[in-house]
């Protein structure tokens, strides 16, 4: 059975619960979770935080917590024309994993 999305609220539980115990194992203890698990969650939450708050808006509008990696943006002109616009982030640059290889 597959394991049903994160939403942004039980994320934001675990991220409070770490800022209001001080250290994540106190936290992961306090809600009863493995401490991997309260990790992971901050790091959702971190990631749900730093998108840009439309995006938020609409992911809660269609109740997923997977960010998109495209989106539409749609709006009217003063004059009522309607604009439609494809948003997609730039691919990684074909470089990528030798830089990260490099590094380590």
């Amino acid at each position: 059975m597959p394991t049903p999305p994160l939403s942004p609220e039980v994320a934001r539980e675990a991220f409070e619960a770490w800022q209001r115990f001080g250290s994540k194992a106190e936290a992961a203890r306090a809600l009863g979770i493995p401490f991997n698990t309260l990790d992971s969650r901050i790091k959702k939450y971190e990631e749900y935080q730093a998108n840009d708050p439309a995006i938020n808006a609409s992911m809660n509008a269609v109740g997923t917590n997977l960010i998109p990696k495209l989106a539409w943006a749609k709006t009217k002109g003063e004059d009522g024309t309607s604009y439609s616009v494809l948003l997609k982030p730039d691919p990684l640059p074909d470089d990528t994993l030798d830089r990260i290889r490099q590094a380590f």
